[in-house]
C-alpha cells in the first residue's frame, strides 16, 4: 500500500552493499531500506552511494534504486609527495578520507540537481561518511539522519583493538556526523545507551536527546516469514552450504551467523 511521499529524494551513504560488498549488516539494512523507499513511493528518486569493490568507480539500477559505487582509489598516489604519506604510514588514512571526499561530492551534485525539493540524507555514525555533508548543509527542507549501528569506540571498548591514526581520525568523523544530525536513530535502547556510554557523554547526550529516537531494524517479512519455508527445505539448503549432511529432521541446531568477534557474543556461543 502506497501513502503520501514524504520526501521528493532519498539518499544513502554506506561503505558496504547487499551484492558487490558484503561486510555485514548495514548493507543488507540499506538493501530493504533502498527498496522499500522506492516501492512504497515510486515517484521519489532513491540513491545510493557506497564502495565498489574494484578499483573503478561504476553504476548501477537495482528496483529502481540509482547506486553509485565508488572506488577508495586514490587518484595522486602517484604524485612525489604522496611519498611522505607511505614513508610515515599514513596510507590508510588518506584511503578513508578520499572514500568520503567522494562521497560528499556526489551528494553536493545530487543536491544541486533537486535543490529546493524536500530531501531525505541517511548516514550511518560507522565511518562518519556524513561528516562534511551534515556540517555544511542547514536547510528546512533536508532532514539529514544518522543511523547507529556500533560506534567505533564501543568496537574499541569491546574488542581491545589498537587505536591508529586512521581510527583516531574514524572517531572524530563519527562523532562529527552524529552531532550534525537533525535525528539520530538506534535499533535498540542498548544501543542508545551505548552511544550516551561510550560517544557522547551524560551531558551532551542531554542536550541532543530529544532528536535521539529508537526505531527497529526493518525485516522482509515476506521473504523470510516461516511460511515461505518448510524445515526440509532449510535443512537442504543449509547442507549445501556446509557440503555435507549435517543438519537432519532430528537435530536441534543453534546458528550464529556474523563475524567472529568478542561483540557479536562469539565467547558466549563458544561457552555454552
Amino acid at each position: 500500500m502506497k501513502s503520501k511521499m514524504p520526501f521528493d529524494v532519498f539518499i544513502f551513504l554506506s561503505s558496504e552493499d547487499d551484492k558487490h560488498l558484503v561486510s555485514g549488516g548495514i548493507g543488507t539494512y540499506l538493501g530493504l531500506m533502498t527498496k522499500y523507499c522506492k516501492k512504497l513511493w515510486p515517484n521519489a528518486e532513491v540513491f545510493w552511494l557506497t564502495k565498489s569493490h574494484t578499483k573503478k568507480d561504476f553504476f548501477e539500477e537495482i528496483d529502481g534504486v540509482k547506486r553509485y559505487y565508488f572506488s577508495d582509489q586514490v587518484f595522486f598516489k602517484n604524485k612525489p609527495f604522496y611519498t611522505n604519506i607511505i614513508h610515515h604510514k599514513f596510507e590508510d588514512m588518506v584511503v578513508y578520507e578520499n572514500f568520503i571526499s567522494k562521497l560528499s561530492n556526489k551528494v553536493s551534485d545530487i543536491l544541486r540537481e533537486y535543490s529546493g525539493k524536500n530531501i531525505y540524507i541517511e548516514s550511518g555514525e560507522w565511518e562518519g561518511h556524513g561528516k562534511d555533508i551534515f556540517n555544511i548543509i542547514n536547510s528546512p527542507n533536508i532532514l539529514k539522519n544518522v543511523r547507529l549501528h556500533t560506534p567505533l569506540a564501543s568496537c574499541i571498548k569491546q574488542n581491545g583493538l589498537i587505536v591508529s591514526s586512521s581510527t583516531a581520525l574514524q572517531l572524530v568523523n563519527e562523532f562529527q556526523t552524529i552531532i550534525n544530525a537533525d535525528c539520530i536513530s538506534a535499533c535498540t535502547d542498548f544501543v542508545k545507551s551505548t552511544l550516551v556510554k561510550d560517544v557522547l557523554g551524560k551531558k551532551l547526550a542531554n542536550t541532543l536527546n530529544s532528536k535521539i529516537i529508537v526505531r527497529p531494524n526493518p525485516i522482509d517479512k515476506k521473504n523470510f516469514s516461516h511460511s515461505n519455508i518448510t524445515r526440509n527445505q532449510a535443512i537442504d539448503f543449509l547442507n549445501s552450504i556446509v557440503g555435507r549432511s549435517f543438519f537432519d529432521e532430528t537435530t536441534f541446531n543453534i546458528l550464529l551467523i556474523g563475524s567472529v568477534e568478542y561483540r557479536k557474543g562469539t565467547h558466549l556461543m563458544i561457552k555454552s
